[in-house]
């Protein structure tokens, strides 16, 4: 696992991928394993703080297709929503950032709960607020949170 996440970290264009191959002949069955095999790797590669695509291949003769549709980007319907660079720091909201950012898991749901990182400073200041974060995000995330906030400093 290491392997892969210091191959994700490479700075290429595209971004690093793994092609994996669901099946290696036509039986339905390898095909079958294949895929629960493909779903096991995609649930360890979301551990990951920034994960490589992960690209399913259905048989050898499909890679290069494949590959020609990830590396022009032409996927019809893939779309990615433009995320504001501000709220791309959700993650590192947290007094164990950044050598361990939040996860994703969380900084999506802070995202939902929250529209800007000023709503996120604001939840923190109420016993209420704090009290919905660790409903959604957990008891352990959001007190990394609402220590993240009690050590901000600003300068003038």
């Amino acid at each position: 696992m290491s392997r892969i996440e210091r191959f994700a970290t490479l700075t290429t264009n595209p971004t690093p991928a793994v092609a994996f191959l669901l099946a290696n002949n036509s039986r339905q069955s390898s095909s079958i394993n294949g895929f629960h095999t493909y779903t096991t790797l995609q649930m360890m590669l979301h551990e990951l703080s920034a994960p490589p695509a992960l690209l399913p291949v259905a048989s050898p003769s499909q890679l290069v297709p494949l590959l020609k549709i990830y590396v022009d980007g032409s996927s019809p319907g893939h779309c990615t929503p433009a995320t504001p660079p501000p709220m791309r720091l959700l993650r590192q909201i947290t007094v164990t950032g950044p050598s361990r950012p939040l996860p994703e898991h969380s900084s999506n749901v802070l995202s939902d709960i929250c529209g800007s990182i000023k709503d996120v400073a604001a939840i923190m200041e109420s016993e209420q607020g704090m009290k919905v974060l660790e409903d959604y995000v957990g008891e352990e995330d959001a007190r990394n949170i609402e220590r993240f906030w009690a050590e901000d400093w600003m300068c003038e």
